[in-house]
């Protein structure tokens, strides 16, 4: 099962995460961390594509689809630990400008009851991207991007906040 990484604009990916969803009744799952702007949070949110302002206006570097239980609440820090095997973690995905970061897509246990979430989630992201991205002029084959990014003039970085690996299509 391992993961998936990709390129594809926030927007983009919070309408295939309500895609994918809606069928499994998942919950969706925000959290950020302490920063100048924001305190440390979970939020749970409708899993729409309008997730996506709420993701990157609220400070968010992570998003959970959760299969049973969602946070008690926004202090519940135990949750991740406790639900571990019933989330499909989204870490990245971030956009500001012409900068988007890259999304990597994991189950977070080993023993995990988001298999079937997980394969819908990197059958979503295979039909909607290409693959083969240039990291730091080095070719990653199985890295996805967005189709849409082709004719893009978008920065692609592996983390937005340092900027120190830059990727560039392949195709």
């Amino acid at each position: 099962m391992t993961r998936v990484e990709a390129f594809v604009p926030t927007a983009t990916l919070f309408q295939i995460i309500a895609d994918v969803a809606r069928p499994h009744n998942a919950r969706l799952v925000l959290q950020r961390f302490e920063t100048a702007h924001h305190g440390a949070a979970l939020s749970v949110v409708e899993a729409s594509p309008l997730a996506a302002d709420e993701y990157l206006s609220g400070g968010y570097e992570l998003a959970y689809l959760a299969l049973r239980k969602a946070p008690a609440g926004e202090q519940d820090w135990s949750f991740v630990d406790r639900e571990a095997a019933d989330l499909l973690e989204f870490a990245g995905a971030r956009q500001r400008g012409e900068d988007l970061e890259q999304v990597t897509i994991r189950p977070l246990a080993k023993k995990t009851n988001v298999a079937r979430l997980f394969a819908a989630t990197k059958a979503a992201i295979a039909a909607t991207c290409k693959q083969g991205v240039m990291l730091n002029r080095q070719p990653y084959p199985k890295i996805f991007y967005a189709k849409e990014l082709e004719g893009r003039r978008s920065r692609l970085w592996v983390d937005i906040e340092t900027k120190t690996i830059s990727a560039s299509v392949i195709g």
